[in-house]
């Protein structure tokens, strides 16, 4: 049996080390796109810096895993059509793989919204490691004036390194306050100072015009030096090769609990997948659908049919922005009373209310809905982050 994987992310290597574990004797080939290895992709925008350099960006797993383990891993080539009926994929050189099995972990593009000029040599978007390559080497040659457009996590994690370079950054955010989905009004509006205090212009509640000859023009109709554009604005699927042969597309590759699809044999995770219609871009999302995949794909060569379901969890949100740590997790946004001065168990008793506790670094607020916490915000200091749990 011969098992194809399209995509060296960590969603990809996750199914070949959990198939691999099950089952010594199945040929299991992964093909990616870049030429390296497998890396911690979400570590591209934290080492944006004038001291950059390729090993910055750590390897999932070294040469030797794969050929300790006897998984074929081929590198910088990108499959552009698949053959189901012959069981076949195609690379852009003209190299075929067959399968017996496949596998989406192809994972998804940058979203690049329908800004007139984004088309231009002038804009970038950072989801591979050459993307940082070219943009610290474009930076290295002088001060410059960046404007990110998206306020989101990578956005301003990518604005705090393209500071590091000296550079006038502006981020641009299409919603009234940063880190929206992440943090609750009060973190936002310290991220928001903590950004402008470093130097950086914040315009929230802001939509990008155009960009035009060396500028962004806002639709209020401010105008933002801009050498260099950077756009950040989420992600948008790879499904095409997928919906080539026949499988279900919605927003992602659409799968079921056990990450198959609607076409026999055929499997799809990380940010490619649509799981019984969510789709959540994590890192360890990807992870954990790769280790379940694997495993179902095992039983599936095995003629079983106990298959393994994969669910959601909880999943937190860190970074550290300007030296700050910053942790959430849970639901931090709503309407909640603000119970700071009362006791635990009397906040238990509301319908949904929050405890802030001030530190000198920041704050700590934890939010109740009737009687149980389920959220929970750290900023300045996150040492607590281990400890908790929600209801």
């Amino acid at each position: 049996m011969r098992v194809l994987i399209i995509g060296a992310g960590v969603a990809g290597l996750s199914v070949a080390k959990s198939l691999r574990a099950l089952n010594e004797e199945v040929d299991i080939t992964i093909v990616g796109r870049e030429g390296v290895l497998p890396y911690f992709r979400p570590a591209l925008t934290k080492v944006l810096s004038p001291n950059f350099k390729p090993g910055l960006v750590r390897a999932i797993e070294k040469e030797e895993f794969f050929t300790d383990n006897g998984i074929e891993f081929v590198r910088d080539k990108d499959i552009v059509s698949v053959d189901y009926q012959k069981k076949c994929a195609v690379d852009e050189a003209g190299s075929s793989y067959v399968f017996d099995v496949l596998v989406f972990a192809n994972g998804a593009d940058c979203f690049v919204p329908p800004i007139k000029g984004s088309d231009c040599d002038s804009v970038y978007t950072i989801r591979e490691l050459s993307d940082v390559e070219k943009l610290c080497s474009l930076l290295d040659g002088g001060k410059k004036s960046v404007t990110v457009i998206g306020g989101g996590v990578l956005g301003l994690e990518a604005a705090e390194g393209f500071r590091k370079f000296g550079c006038e950054v502006s981020v641009v955010e299409l919603f009234p306050s940063l880190l929206g989905r992440q943090l609750d009004s009060d973190g936002s509006v310290l991220v928001k100072s903590l950004f402008e205090d470093n130097g950086i212009s914040i315009y929230t509640d802001s939509k990008t015009k155009e960009i035009v000859n060396g500028t962004v023009v806002l639709e209020s109709g401010e105008i933002l030096n801009s050498d260099i554009t950077v756009i950040s604005a989420g992600v948008k699927t790879r499904t095409a090769l997928a919906e080539s042969i026949g499988v279900e597309i919605g927003r992602g590759i659409k799968v079921n609990e056990f990450l198959q699809t609607n076409v026999e044999g055929v499997f799809a995770v990380g940010d490619c997948a649509e799981v019984n219609g969510l789709g959540i871009g994590l890192w360890k999302v990807a992870m954990d659908q790769g280790s379940t995949a694997g495993e179902n794909i095992a039983k599936f060569i095995n003629g079983e049919s106990d298959f393994s379901s994969f669910c959601f969890g909880t999943y937190c949100f860190t970074t550290n922005l300007f030296r700050t740590p910053i942790f959430s997790l849970g639901v931090v946004s709503g309407e909640y009373e603000d119970a700071s001065a009362l006791s635990e168990e009397d906040i238990k008793k509301k319908d949904a209310a929050f405890k802030k506790v001030v530190t000198d670094k920041g704050y700590e607020k934890f939010f109740y809905t009737n009687g149980k916490l389920t959220g929970v915000v750290l900023f300045g200091k996150i040492a607590k982050a281990t400890k908790i749990k929600l209801d």
